[in-house]
């Protein structure tokens, strides 16, 4: 039965002395610590296992120029900077072993699970307890992410101490316990800084606590703020400055948020797509050129913060012009926000199915039911419920639900920016559970019937699908992705299974036949490789991939004509194509045009600025004109991209 929680409980010590209690920590940590183990055994097969793509390349690389003891980009951080920081400090310890770094991963997740359980046992007793604890540990979605280079399991973990010692700061009137509190919220916004949006609840609810107004003013409210608030803004500080100086623009913490509330708020935005109208649809392509879209659209050139500001005044532009486009478009999202789908926002969340048998039986989407969030949501609805006259002793935990739900829904959503809301949501599921069968067992179904309509109305609600083909698309984007893995690495073979199962999901798509030429190439099957290329282009005429593909076979030919014309072709079609760039520079250098080649081989490393084989050639370009030192520097580059992705010299 759920504890009464008439007056505020203390905290029970994270190390409980009650044998019993300590077999169920014991029992919640392990289950979790083996159902992440078992995962990340088998991601171990795939390429991205020791070389990760776009967020956590992204972070894998940030990490590893730390440890270089280089400058990660001379500008205002576009991310918080607290997780690649981490990172790069499990490289320093372990050294770049993706299974002990990613092991590390899986063991904070566990904790993570261990603590949650702590706090549901703390507000609703013992059983609510075990139960949170045993649903965190399979819940599907943390496994997935507890395993890969990515901030949620930081946050998730982060944010649970926040709330942990919040309790303990107004159930015990401790400034100690305020200013820990704070810090750890200031380290998770020095994370992602969305958390600042919860920064109210804390504030707020002392006031709720006590009597009246005068009470809380007596508790030393006004002094625990402040306390609260210095634990906040220690962690930002350095942030803030170290932008400052190196970027002579203080920014609070990151560049992101403009460019991020437009992305959710725009007349072609549906909500959930990281997409920016007139930016490339790729990785390293979209992070260039929001920056290059406003400062073409404002005929100068941008600091970050100035940048960041044109995007957010574009998103409120929308807001303010087009009043019910935005209102639609907000109220779309949260209906996503809200929805059992699971929605990607890197890599096919679906798609890993395929390659884990924990997440075949963790993560699925029926079109009736979703699991996890589909099964999660009626118990998280019931329990919300019955705990409502509670309301003022459990505020923190709806507060923070309503408040970070907002800070995602006002931005876009995917399954990745709503986990943080979760591991609440799972302690109010397993208080109704334990309610529900406690109001069975006494047959109280006066209660229970009401309960029970509300719980289906919102398993409805939630496990409608609009994404089926959205979702199919996707997953069948992973085998491409995969088949580019295996290709990067030498596995021809694999990669040729790869992308022929990709095109039978998808025969009418460009990709599986780009791929296919790709394979093809690298063995030296020109004439097979280049009728797949042209395959690609039947269906997609204006493909730069394939073009690149046709001046490859061409280079392989010497046929310049034929690769001067496809490279063209493909710049034609993106004029920010970093592998048509290079080729184009590359060229050129062959032919000793090097001031030429160094403005192609530059342009393509300000798109993607991790590609080892440009920073050489660049190298030697600027070695033929002369300029050493600018050389070395090339070179230092070229090691940091080399070294972060494992590869052998």
């Amino acid at each position: 039965m759920i504890k009464d929680l008439g007056r505020l409980p203390p905290l029970p010590a994270l190390l409980p002395k009650s044998r019993s209690e300590r077999l169920g920590m014991a029992g919640i940590g392990m289950i979790a610590f083996l159902v992440r183990l078992l995962h990340l055994l088998e991601l171990k097969k795939l390429p991205w296992f020791e070389t990760p793509i776009m967020d956590a390349g992204y972070h894998d690389l940030w990490a590893m120029t730390l440890l270089k003891g280089e400058l990660w980009q001379p500008d205002v951080y576009f991310r918080g900077p607290l997780y690649p920081t981490l990172l790069a400090g499990l490289y320093l310890v372990l050294g770049r072993h993706m299974l002990w770094v990613r092991l590390c991963h899986v063991f904070m997740g566990s904790v993570t699970c261990i603590l949650l359980s702590r706090l549901a046992q703390t507000l609703f007793g013992r059983t609510a307890g075990l139960l949170t604890g045993l649903i965190a540990a399979l819940y599907g979605m943390f496994v997935f992410f507890d395993v890969d280079l990515l901030i949620p399991v930081l946050i998730l973990h982060l944010n649970l101490w926040f709330i942990f010692f919040l309790y303990q700061a107004v159930r015990l009137q401790s400034k100690p316990r305020w200013f820990l509190s704070g810090l750890f919220m200031g380290l998770s916004a020095i994370a992602r800084p969305n958390i600042l949006m919860v920064a109210p609840v804390p504030l707020l609810w002392p006031f709720l606590t006590a009597s009246s107004p005068l009470q809380a003013l007596k508790r030393k409210t006004l002094s625990h703020a402040a306390i609260f608030l210095l634990g906040v803004v220690l962690p930002i500080c350095p942030v803030t400055l170290r932008n400052g100086i190196v970027a002579d623009d203080f920014m609070l913490i990151s560049s992101q948020g403009g460019i991020n509330l437009f992305i959710g708020n725009n007349p072609e935005s549906n909500g959930i797509e990281c997409y920016v109208p007139g930016a490339r649809n790729t990785w390293w392509g979209g992070f260039q050129d929001y920056h290059r879209l406003a400062e073409e659209a404002v005929g100068r050139p941008l600091k970050a913060s100035e940048a960041s500001s044109y995007w957010y005044k574009r998103a409120l532009d929308f807001m303010w012009n087009q009043p019910t486009d935005a209102l639609d478009l907000m109220m779309a999202k949260t209906f996503h926000f809200w929805s059992a789908p699971e929605i990607g926002n890197n890599t096919g969340i679906y798609f890993f199915r395929y390659v884990s048998r924990v997440l075949r039986v963790l993560i699925w989407l029926t079109p009736w039911v979703g699991c996890p969030f589909g099964l999660l949501m009626p118990f998280a609805f019931a329990g919300l419920c019955m705990a409502l006259p509670r309301f003022r002793h459990l505020f923190p935990l709806y507060g923070f639900i309503v408040f970070y739900a907002a800070s995602i829904i006002l931005f876009y959503v995917n399954a990745r920016y709503r986990l943080p809301v979760i591991p609440f949501l799972i302690v109010f599921a397993s208080a109704g559970i334990v309610r529900l069968f406690d109001l069975a067992q006494k047959k109280r179904w006066k209660q229970l019937l009401p309960l029970g309509f509300g719980m289906l109305t919102v398993f409805s609600m939630v496990n409608r699908n609009p994404f089926r083909k959205a979702i199919a698309f996707e997953a069948a984007q992973g085998f491409y992705d995969l088949g580019v893995a295996f290709l990067n690495e030498g596995r021809y073979q694999e990669a040729e299974e790869t992308f022929l199962a990709y095109r039978k999901m998808r025969p009418q798509s460009s990709g599986p036949y780009i791929g296919l030429g790709a394979v093809y190439l690298a063995q030296g099957q020109l004439e097979r490789s280049e009728q797949q290329y042209r395959e690609a282009l039947l269906r997609e005429p204006t493909s730069s991939r394939a073009h690149m593909g046709l001046a490859g076979v061409a280079s392989l030919l010497g046929d310049e004509e034929a690769l001067i014309q496809h490279t063209r072709e493909a710049l034609r079609s993106d004029p920010h194509s970093p592998e048509a760039s290079f080729t184009m520079g590359s060229f050129l250098a062959s032919k000793g045009q090097w001031e030429e080649a160094e403005s192609w081989l530059k342009r393509s490393l300000a798109v993607n600025p991790s590609q080892t084989q440009v920073w050489e050639i660049l190298a030697h370009v600027l070695q033929e004109q002369g300029r050493s030192k600018e050389a070395e520097g090339a070179l230092k580059k070229a090691a940091v991209c080399q070294f972060g992705r494992g590869e052998k010299s």
